[in-house]
């Protein structure tokens, strides 16, 4: 089983298929031609990797063949493929538009902002839990309003070449940022910020680190793993946990929406399946999501896939 792990973290990474010098091409057509420009190179290689890029296959059929079951056809499979990876690219040109040329180039709507504070204001930090939904990172970004220091957990993989927006014009991020790499995932800090009674923001569809501290839930019609570091600091003060997920609405702008609010009580036996429950109720605001924007979920780990080489079991 450790064998089967290991073999699953060795063949897949967050890195981007793109190679340095693509990057930098799309950069270029931002600065001196406009996002339109940007996005018309984006479909044809969007279309060239749909084709004749094997890999790409692997990547995207765990998720479209759980999310879109009856899509029997090649052809229909293969439009769903262009859909899933023209939405990252959108995603993905998007960022650096806000990066190169400006903040004002993309409009980021926080309809329930106040409700954020509201729950700040309860004086026991707040946790944003999103997911890879829309364009995640901008959305971090706008929550500037809320009072106090705002921190996220980002993970940097060495070997990355796309940049996060605040980098192309080595501006410092609007938020700090903890790295889950760091000592015990960087969990004491977050605990300390939380006692302080700011706001720490982190994924919660995706592990990173330790697989002893995650729960099964399904998702999809299928397991998948996913971490129980959120509702574990959640339980250490009563930190409200305001689940967030963001959107394309349209070209120009993001619709940042908070479909509920995850509350933990203190937990005396802090084994994983204590927060199960609460997990779950994540999850479940996660499927309702990617029922009503399914081409905005934009997570390709093999989550199903690792799962079932931890448990040794092929579920479908």
């Amino acid at each position: 089983m450790d064998t089967e792990q290991e073999n699953l973290n060795k063949d897949w990474d967050s890195r981007s298929v793109g190679k340095p010098w693509q990057h930098k091409f799309f950069y270029f057509v931002i600065r001196s031609c406009g996002r339109r420009v940007a996005y018309l190179f984006m479909y044809f290689v969007v279309l060239w990797y749909v084709l004749f890029y094997p890999p790409l296959h692997k990547k995207c059929r765990p998720y479209l063949d759980r999310r879109f079951p009856d899509r029997k056809t090649r052809l229909a499979r293969l439009l769903d493929e262009y859909r899933w990876i023209t939405s990252l690219g959108k995603s993905l040109i998007d960022r650096a538009v806000f990066g190169i040329l400006g903040a004002g180039r993309i409009k980021v709507e926080v309809p329930e902002g106040a409700r954020l504070q509201e729950l700040l204001d309860e004086k026991n930090g707040l946790l944003i839990l999103g997911a890879h939904t829309g364009c995640w990172q901008i959305a971090f970004s706008e929550l500037q309003f809320l009072e106090g220091s705002v921190h996220i957990v980002i993970h940097r993989d060495q070997y990355d070449v796309d940049k996060h927006y605040f980098e192309h014009k080595h501006r410092k991020p609007p938020f700090e940022i903890i790295d889950p790499a760091g000592y015990l995932g960087g969990t004491l800090q977050m605990a300390a910020l939380l006692q302080e009674g700011q706001t720490v923001g982190l994924m919660g569809d995706r592990v990173f680190g330790n697989d002893s501290n995650t729960v099964t839930v399904d998702f999809l019609g299928d397991p998948i793993r996913i971490p129980v570091a959120p509702y574990r600091l959640a339980a250490m003060q009563g930190t409200p946990i305001a689940v967030v997920f963001s959107y394309r609405a349209n070209r120009s702008r993001y619709i940042t929406e908070i479909p509920g609010v995850i509350r933990v009580p203190a937990a005396v036996d802090r084994n994983s399946r204590t927060y199960l429950p609460y997990a779950q109720e994540f999850i479940g605001y996660l499927t309702r999501y990617v029922q009503k924007h399914p081409f905005d979920f934009l997570n390709f780990y093999p989550m199903w896939k690792e799962c079932a080489s931890q448990n040794n079991v092929v579920h479908r």
